[in-house]
């Protein structure tokens, strides 16, 4: 987890906050947190991998379905299913249609 914050860090200050490879690599490190049990963190970081390609790609995009499908799965992990079945609506939505990837 320590070499992701890491890299994190690193694309962070080459590449701004902002940029989509900072998007994957937050999903990575959302998804390791997630499987560790470290849920309030995967989300805060799945969170925002999802804000960042919502503000940098069409609302359609493959990219945006598989980052509300890796939140919806922290939720799910909580048994939280009324947090989760909307992402996994818009999520399912967007793979029927989507915009590019």
């Amino acid at each position: 987890m320590q070499d992701g914050r890491r890299a994190l860090a690193i694309q962070e200050q080459t590449l701004g906050k902002e940029n989509l490879d900072v998007s994957t690599t937050l999903n990575r490190i959302g998804i390791s947190e997630r499987d560790l049990g470290q849920y309030s963190q995967a989300q805060t970081d799945l969170k925002r991998a999802l804000a960042i390609r919502e503000k940098s790609l069409d609302r359609k995009h493959i990219w945006i379905a598989i980052s509300l499908e890796n939140l919806a799965s922290v939720y799910i992990a909580q048994r939280d299913y009324a947090r989760a079945a909307p992402l996994w609506a818009r999520a399912r939505a967007i793979r029927a249609h989507p915009a590019g990837g």
